[in-house]
């Protein structure tokens, strides 16, 4: 079976305590056409680097310097790639058992797909599931309106497609990803959901994603980017995101906090 060459990237930087389960995620699947990127930024500790020293012989492309952020490292390894598709995932993020192999046989299979994403699985700190995101068919106008969640650590691209629409955008710190996906659908890409779980997002308030310091920056980013693509300024959307860092994320161990929030989520 000639399945696709996938490059996996993963930037670090002093991501010391959930690093070495995420590097076997990626070497310990039954994928036999993959190739492992991972760029850091520079840590200052050096267990990461002994980390990655211990698995140097999995690695097919490592460097250790200061960068712009975890945009800018993406694109970094993108250009180092040479596989045909890329999948990109966080230092403290896994892959499920067979996930790229679950992929690159869906991609063999449908090879006018340009992007395709699976389901992500919340967890904690300690591995528990919380819940899930990205179970839902793609459909265009409803993600470039709403942009329910495509979770990244899940989403596998064709690489040649950068070369229309770009590169991760490095002027964004947290959404990044979801301003890439909708250049893929503006520009009428193949996008393709499937029903299987690939990803694992560990959620924890010390990530760019959830720290309740950087509340006020990812809401001002999630309306820039809504932007780009939304010339409406008065939105469900816009609402969504009002409550969701506004009142859900106070209120979120609050059973009516967390009806009202997936009421209103329910058909984005």
């Amino acid at each position: 079976m000639n399945l696709p060459k996938i490059s996996i990237i993963m930037p670090s930087l002093n991501q010391e305590k959930y690093f070495e389960e995420s590097i076997l995620s990626v070497i310990n699947q039954n994928y036999p056409n993959i190739e492992f990127i991972i760029i850091d930024g520079g840590s200052d500790n050096t267990n990461i680097l002994k980390i990655i020293k211990k698995y140097k012989d999995k690695i097919d492309y490592f460097i250790s310097e200061k960068d712009n952020g975890l945009y800018h490292a993406y694109n970094k390894g993108i250009l180092k790639a040479t596989g045909e598709y890329i999948g990109c995932i966080a230092s403290d993020d896994t892959y499920g058992k067979n996930s790229l192999l679950m992929i690159g046989k869906f991609l063999l299979n449908n090879p006018e797909v340009d992007l395709v994403y699976g389901i992500g699985t919340r967890i904690t700190k300690s591995n528990k599931i919380i819940n899930f995101m990205g179970d839902f068919e793609f459909d265009k106008e409803k993600y470039l309106k709403y942009s329910p969640t495509i979770p990244a650590q899940s989403t596998f691209f064709r690489k040649e497609c950068l070369a229309y629409i770009g590169l991760f955008d490095t002027s964004l710190k947290f959404g990044g990803d979801t301003d890439l996906w909708k250049r893929f659908a503006k520009y009428n890409l193949n996008i393709v959901h499937i029903d299987k779980q690939i990803g694992k997002w560990r959620i924890y308030n010390e990530t760019l994603t959830y720290n309740p310091e950087l509340k006020w920056d990812r809401f001002w980013e999630a309306i820039k980017v809504y932007h780009r693509f939304n010339k409406n300024y008065f939105s469900r959307y816009i609402f969504n995101l009002i409550f969701h860092y506004f009142i859900y994320s106070t209120f979120r161990k609050k059973k009516w906090a967390r009806k009202l929030y997936f009421l209103f989520q329910r058909d984005n």
